[in-house]
């Protein structure tokens, strides 16, 4: 999505939550609906592009920033090694 590489992806919650359907991606839920986003990427290049370039900005979000998200991880990763736990 950040490389302006259309994305085709199946209906996972994972993917939900990153993928708006026809917004920033395809999403399928069946090999047939995959098939069908294909042939619409290849076919309608609107689409394609107007895809594209929303994708794009959406990973421009902070949220999205790798160094953002290693940061994330790394503030929690402080925290847990921070409390004292007996297991």
């Amino acid at each position: 999505m950040a490389l302006g590489c259309p994305v085709v992806a199946r209906s996972i919650p994972g993917n939900l939550d990153l993928i708006d359907h026809e917004k920033t991606g395809l999403i399928f839920d069946s090999q047939n609906g995959f098939k069908d986003c294909l042939q619409r990427l290849l076919t309608d290049e609107a689409l394609r592009v107007a895809i594209s370039t929303r994708a794009m900005e959406k990973m421009k979000r902070p949220e999205f920033q790798l160094h953002n998200e290693a940061a994330a991880y790394l503030d929690l990763l402080r925290e847990l090694q921070t409390r004292q736990t007996h297991w």
